[in-house]
């Protein structure tokens, strides 16, 4: 009976060690698929891609996987040079409380280290190759944007390339604002989830989003795309009309600065968390005069300028500190009236008389003016 059961006892050891082996034989074989998997890579063609750190930390790495050991840390702002590979895999992973799910880069750095770095944590200086766009910086748009606004988004950079007319300008211009503010409200999302103390990076669109440029507003704390005019002009002297030559000249002559479109217009000041109207510059009839040709011209654009020249008004008639002098001040607001614009209604003109009567007498209606110079 004993022997029996020694026999017994021996077989299932036979049995449990040679199951035992065969799952250890299945694990090293699924680790080993595994890092062959991780190592499947494919070849770029950009000439000199720069990769700009955007995370605050980054990591290279000596394998393309979050796993492998650290060569070198890396804070926002650094560069890499990018050496025209990158894995066909994708990694999720979350970088300052944006979710992405994207490849790993071949990178060296200045000092001659090279690596794997994450596409999550870096943006591009440069990038002149399409197969390298596509696999980050579409499937980064995908991730953020869904596939609905990327799509829109795609169709609209297509548009741009290929626009040559006057009616596809205006549908150009009007999509844009449409996905603008689209694309704004997603950004708005993001940020709400995003960690108070560690803004994710939105730089990246800069490339994604002809015509516009990402700035930093709210001291810091959120983003907001704005037009550039300068690009609009460009494609404006594709048409052979004048009409969208014209619209965008009255942009560049309220953005004259450095024709990006901003909160305040070069009409108006912003100073140490101030504000101060302008008028008494120029400026104010300069954008007019623009709008009254344009609109002269055609009212193609009518919808775009009309908010714009209101603008102008509020800023004349409801400013209570003028930078400039009282008598600049008036000098230009007579001028404005003087000129039959026909752009303006009859109860405007009235408001900007009656705005001109209170400069007259500025301490009485409690306006101050001379404000570069303390005041008067």
């Amino acid at each position: 009976m004993l022997l029996h059961k020694i026999v017994i006892f021996l077989i299932l050891a036979v049995l449990f060690y040679s199951c035992g082996s065969s799952k250890k034989e299945g694990d090293k074989k699924l680790t080993e698929d595994k890092i062959q998997n991780t190592e499947a890579t494919t070849s770029t063609e950009g000439k000199d891609i720069k990769l700009k750190v955007t995370a605050k930390i980054a990591v290279l790495r000596t394998a393309p996987n979050a796993a492998s050991s650290e060569l070198q840390r890396l804070k926002e702002g650094d560069q890499l040079d990018y050496l025209n590979v990158l894995t066909t895999f994708t990694s999720v992973m979350i970088i300052q409380g944006i979710e992405y799910d994207e490849p790993w880069l071949k990178a060296k750095t200045k000092s001659g280290k090279e690596g794997w770095i994450y596409a999550g944590t870096i943006s591009f200086e440069g990038l002149s190759d399409k197969k390298l766009a596509e696999m980050v910086f579409d499937r980064r748009l995908y991730k953020v944007f869904g596939n609905e606004l990327t799509k829109d988004l795609k169709y609209y950079q297509r548009e741009m390339e290929d626009m040559s007319t006057l009616p596809a300008f205006r549908m150009l211009y009007r999509r844009s604002e449409d996905l603008r503010k689209s694309m704004d409200k997603v950004i708005n999302e993001k940020l709400a989830l995003a960690p108070k103390d560690s803004l994710p990076d939105f730089f990246w669109l800069n490339e994604a989003f002809p015509g516009f440029l990402v700035h930093l507003v709210n001291n810091n704390k959120s983003y907001k795309l704005f037009r550039d005019f300068k690009i609009w002009q460009n494609l404006a002297k594709d048409t052979e009309e004048k009409t969208d030559d014209l619209f965008v000249s009255v942009y560049l002559l309220a953005y004259r600065s450095d024709s990006i479109e901003f909160t305040h217009a070069d009409w108006r000041l912003e100073l140490d968390n101030e504000q101060y109207s302008l008028l008494g510059r120029g400026i104010h009839k300069a954008v007019l005069d623009a709008t009254e040709k344009a609109l002269a011209e055609s009212d193609d654009f009518k919808p775009e300028l009309e908010p714009l020249k209101s603008k102008i008004l509020d800023d004349i008639s409801f400013s209570k500190d003028f930078w400039e002098s009282k008598a600049a001040a008036l000098k230009e607001l007579e001028k404005i009236l003087k000129t039959d614009y026909k752009i303006l209604k009859k109860t405007e003109r009235v408001e900007l008389a009656s705005v001109k009567n209170k400069l007259k007498d500025p301490l009485k209606y409690g306006i101050k003016t001379s404000l570069f110079d303390g005041g008067e």
